[in-house]
């Protein structure tokens, strides 16, 4: 799973609303390890890599851990090019 901190970098570089999916594409290209270590731990299971990610993204916001907040659900393109239900979010202040 990304830490705090990756995931503040990767926060930085998303628009002010983004999608879990969003989150997720950027999170690979810039910070790919602790996706590769998922993989390996889900056995390449991107459904449950998914809703694992979506999960901690829920958390941190409920926690305050991140600057974001839900604002609905809309279908995007995952990582491997299927079409999923995902949240959207909100930034709540600049990622520092």
């Amino acid at each position: 799973m990304f830490t705090i901190a990756e995931s503040k970098s990767i926060l930085e570089v998303l628009p002010e609303q983004f999608d879990s999916h969003d989150f997720i594409r950027l999170g690979v290209l810039t910070t790919p390890f602790p996706f590769l270590e998922m993989l390996r731990q889900y056995h390449g299971d991107f459904t449950v890599i998914d809703a694992q990610i979506g999960t901690f993204l829920s958390r941190c916001a409920e926690q305050k851990t991140l600057p974001i907040y839900k604002s609905g659900e809309r279908e995007s393109e995952t990582i491997v090019g299927t079409i999923q239900k995902c949240a959207i979010w909100n930034k709540t202040e600049s990622v520092q």
